[in-house]
């Protein structure tokens, strides 16, 4: 074997060692970031989630899901907003979580003031190192056209909405890792 081999040899040696050390390191490091043990390194922080949008009818409904992968959840804000093109329209949100999640029950809420703010609280302490807590999954809305009152005083209401069209937001709120101290 001649010399240049040797170093050849040797040189990718001593690269193969480096690489292994620094994916070692950054994976230590990453761990660290995310928590210290008991979850210290974790803050909540405020995130905007999925969205839809869709027109319904008076006297009908519309449904979907709306997919949030985030993990960790502490709260969600689901916020429908419509406007009125004339007099007021009552509607409602329905909000149904994912099988296991926060109560695994409906929430339901009503109103003619063109917002709805709906949040879900999820009881989700700081999680421990290597331990995931979710709200991510399908959560399913339903949106409610239920009423809509004509620009005139009743009994006689006055051009009102046959349709309107809304929007929902969500806002999430998620254990998240905690931007690093300086020294």
């Amino acid at each position: 074997m001649n010399r240049d081999t040797v170093i050849g040899i040797v040189g990718a040696a001593v690269l193969i060692v480096a690489m292994v050390g620094v994916f070692v390191y950054e994976r230590d490091r990453a761990a660290a970031l995310l928590d210290d043990g008991d979850g210290g390194n974790l803050e909540i922080a405020s995130l905007a989630g999925p969205e839809a949008q869709g027109v319904v009818k008076l006297g009908q409904s519309m449904e979907g899901k709306l997919n949030v992968t985030t993990h960790n959840l502490t709260k969600i804000d689901f916020t429908l907003a419509w406007k009125a093109a004339q007099g007021k329209d009552t509607l409602a949100l329905t909000v149904t979580p994912p099988p296991g999640v926060a109560t695994n029950s409906t929430l339901t809420m009503v109103s003619d003031s063109g917002t709805i703010v709906l949040t879900v609280d999820l009881a989700n302490p700081k999680p421990a190192r290597d331990h995931v807590t979710t709200g991510a999954g399908e959560w399913g809305f339903k949106v409610e056209f239920k009423k809509a009152t004509g620009v005139a005083p009743d009994p006689v209401p006055v051009g009102k909405d046959e349709s309107v069209g809304f929007t929902l937001a969500t806002q999430l709120a998620a254990w998240k890792p905690a931007p690093p101290k300086s020294a």
